[in-house]
């Protein structure tokens, strides 16, 4: 027998090792891992910034709705709900969520104010899906003026986030 007879002609091998397929794997996998991490980042920054802007609305909505009961009414609607000196109880607090402060431009019912709570935090989180506005009023001796703290808070990943307004509201 001819030795040359037993080679065979092989012919070139085609397709990929599996090393090949392995590092493609992986490579496709890390992009993927890394354009979900970054629309999710996209994600959680749109909403915070969402709810930035929807609480710093919130916030001068009832800044403002403080100074036309100041202007318009008289700053006694005001000190009548704000605590004084005299009392246990420097601040009072209120919830502002469910008053529907852009139609409520008002000065003849002194019911429209919220219940008084006793501080920020027993309000709920009802205003535009995720926020909570609160206000604490409090009487100061000096020049016949009512300070305001104005809060509106949500939770942004576990983490308490607020924008505070503090105004100082005077007949003069």
């Amino acid at each position: 027998m001819n030795p040359a007879r037993l080679v065979h002609n092989k012919a070139p091998m085609r397709g990929f090792t599996l090393i090949e397929l392995l590092i493609f794997i992986s490579l496709i996998t890390t992009v993927l891992v890394i354009t979900i991490g970054a629309v999710t980042y996209a994600i959680n920054a749109l909403n915070d910034s969402r709810n930035r802007t929807l609480a710093s609305h919130y916030t001068t909505e009832l800044a403002e709705w403080m100074r036309f009961r100041r202007d318009i009414c008289y700053l006694g609607d005001l000190t009548d709900h704000a605590g004084s000196s005299s009392e246990e109880t420097l601040t009072r607090y209120y919830c502002f969520n469910d008053i529907d402060i852009a139609s409520n431009q008002t000065c003849l019912n002194p019911d429209e104010w919220p219940d008084e709570v006793a501080s920020c935090d027993v309000c709920t989180y009802t205003l535009g899906g995720n926020l909570q506005r609160c206000a604490g009023l409090t009487e100061s001796t000096i020049n016949n003026r009512v300070e305001a703290t104005i809060v509106t808070s949500w939770y942004n990943n576990a983490a308490k986030q607020n924008v505070t307004t503090y105004m100082f509201l005077s007949s003069q």
